[in-house]
């Protein structure tokens, strides 16, 4: 409940509009709970409109053709499209087109996502609902921003030594820094206890 109470107030900050009175379910698989949310997973309730896919049963392969047509890739940037639409992932984007002005609008949208994450303390408290001490919500997103655009330059080097360059970019790039991110913090907090 704690979970998608958290994932609620995001989605509401993010979009700056209030969630559906029907609420938010997270449901995981028991015996593999990290498989639903490993790619981003979604599961809707009902079909709308001529949207003829149905979430709300198990996959048979007869839908792939159709899902495959429904996935798309956000850089991860404030960057939009020249009709000002959110920026996806085009065929002539690959490991060798992205460049600097991209990193950095990536490194902007991932400060500005830390930065909402711990005002989030603000409305659901940290400290009674995961057990963070409140004076140390300060050093952990300081640990966070730390090298943040050196951050995302070096898992994007990473990622481009293990791909294809002339392939279009297969995944968004704003979690690039925060994997470094979540690690550096991870070390600092076992150091100090």
């Amino acid at each position: 409940a704690v979970l998608a109470t958290l994932a609620k107030l995001i989605f509401e900050k993010v979009y700056d509009y209030p969630y559906h009175a029907e609420g938010l379910d997270i449901v995981m698989a028991q015996d593999k709970p990290k498989e639903a949310t490993c790619k981003g997973g979604l599961k809707r309730s009902r079909q709308t409109g001529t949207d003829k896919i149905d979430f709300s049963r198990a996959d048979d392969g007869a839908a792939e053709e159709k899902i495959e047509a429904l996935k798309a890739v956000l850089l991860g940037t404030h960057l939009t499209s020249p009709n000002n639409e959110p920026r996806f992932v085009g065929r002539r984007d690959t490991y060798t087109t992205i460049d600097e002005p991209t990193l950095t609008s990536v490194a902007d949208e991932v400060r500005y996502f830390i930065d909402l994450l711990f005002k989030l303390d603000e409305d659901i408290s940290f400290k009674d609902k995961f057990g963070i001490k409140t004076g140390d919500l300060a050093m952990y997103r300081e640990s966070l921003l730390t090298d943040l655009t050196q951050n995302i330059k070096i898992g994007f080097q990473a990622k481009k030594r293990e791909s294809d360059m002339t392939d279009p970019v297969e995944e968004t790039l704003f979690f690039y820094p925060l994997i470094k991110g979540l690690n550096t913090l991870a070390v600092a907090i076992a150091t100090a206890n």
